[in-house]
């Protein structure tokens, strides 16, 4: 079995397809699950494979029917989540849905930013449906648990940083 292979450059389709040439890929536990199984439980196959979740890079192209928002990304350092049906981070390049990428501050640094999109993302939906409030403005998190409290003990790692 050959574990690194070429692979044919992905193409964006829809108008919110960005192709991102990739910089750094975080690693996480459900990585190790996506190289067991894939999401809809069937083995996955044996070549070629890609996995990784999330990462950073600079967005290199997008489809030629790209809408404002899509094209506004082009040349800009992003953070992303890989769509879990489609092939992973751990690639040169990967084609993702702009919607869920977004821009790195100047400040912070691609390697840096790499590991915000998974363990980030699982933080923020795990305190949502303990009915925690993140923000007013968050339209995904049921902002029903004003006045509840957590107490997070011991949490290290990647999502018990950013929950805390």
């Amino acid at each position: 079995m050959a574990f690194v292979e070429d692979h044919p450059k992905p193409i964006p389709q829809t108008s919110t397809d960005i192709l991102i040439k990739i910089e750094y890929s975080d690693l996480n536990p459900v990585d190790h699950h996506k190289l067991n199984m894939k999401a809809d439980g069937v083995a996955t196959p044996d070549t070629p494979y890609i996995v990784g979740f999330g990462g950073s890079g600079i967005v290199e192209e997008v489809s030629p029917t790209a809408d404002d928002e899509t094209r506004s990304l082009l040349n800009k350092r992003v953070i992303f989540i890989a769509n879990p049906s489609k092939d992973g981070s751990y690639a040169e390049y990967i084609c993702c849905d702009r919607r869920i990428v977004s821009p790195i501050p100047e400040s912070i640094k691609s390697h840096e930013a790499a590991c915000i999109p998974i363990a980030g993302c699982t933080a923020l939906e795990s305190l949502g449906k303990v009915g925690l409030p993140i923000s007013d403005s968050s339209p995904t998190i049921n902002c029903k648990g004003e006045g509840k409290r957590l107490l997070i003990i011991g949490g290290s790692g990647g999502v018990g940083s950013f929950a805390t």
